[in-house]
């Protein structure tokens, strides 16, 4: 009850904000991928939100499951499990020997390199990029060591791209903020004229590295003012 998806149009009436617990859903998270026959580009993405004292929501468990390799990436809340092809997969300490920094495969940023460059100069060790897919389909990469930096650099981004990576990352010692290191607090967030739904200053996650060590190298312009590419 009160559940709701990336699709649902905003409805004054919806009784999704008197519930203590909803889910909210992204059916395909990567779409352009998807329509590019990205294998495991795409995804589907599911939060469980979590009502406070405040009112405001909080992702307190998540799923992500990526189908083109049968990837099923969950917390439930205690802990994070990551199973391929039906069997558990363990899940092994991130490397800090080189950067491996996500850019989207569809839609290349070159503020990002220089972001990854930054942070390998800056550690004196290779950085280099590494073609992903959407939000959903990558943090699966990120979990599973393809990557140990996830800078998403658009100005435009919804809770559904984030909310289900935020239980799941942050059990395993990482963390999820924007690129300005502020913490995403409200989910669950009504559609408003000003645009307050929408997270402006992108998205960085990583495990191998501290929020404190990325965000110094960090360069001013790196957020891009536009839409990701969508076919």
């Amino acid at each position: 009850p009160g559940s709701y998806s990336e699709e649902h149009p905003h409805i004054e009436d919806s009784d999704r904000w008197s519930k203590k617990l909803v889910w909210h859903f992204d059916p395909v998270d990567g779409t352009a991928e998807f329509c590019a026959k990205m294998n495991t580009g795409y995804a589907l993405n599911a939060a469980l939100l979590k009502k406070r004292e405040d009112e405001s929501y909080f992702p307190v468990a998540g799923i992500v499951y990526r189908p083109g390799d049968d990837s099923l990436l969950y917390n439930d809340g205690l802990e994070t499990h990551f199973m391929r092809d039906g069997k558990e997969l363990d899940l092994e300490q991130p490397s800090r020997t080189n950067v491996n920094g996500w850019i989207r495969k569809v839609d290349p940023s070159s503020k990002l390199k220089e972001f990854y460059d930054n942070v390998g100069a800056h550690f004196f060790i290779k950085a280099q990029e590494v073609p992903c897919g959407g939000i959903g389909a990558s943090i699966v990469d990120l979990i599973e060591g393809k990557i140990n930096v996830l800078a998403y650099n658009y100005n435009v981004t919804r809770e559904w791209d984030w909310a289900m990576a935020v239980p799941i990352i942050r059990s395993l010692g990482g963390y999820v903020c924007d690129l300005r290191g502020n913490e995403i607090h409200n989910f669950n967030r009504p559609e408003m004229p000003d645009k307050s739904q929408y997270d402006l200053n992108g998205m960085l996650a990583s495990i191998a590295f501290t929020r404190e060590e990325l965000l110094s190298q960090v360069p001013d312009n790196i957020i891009e003012d536009r839409l990701p590419k969508s076919f």
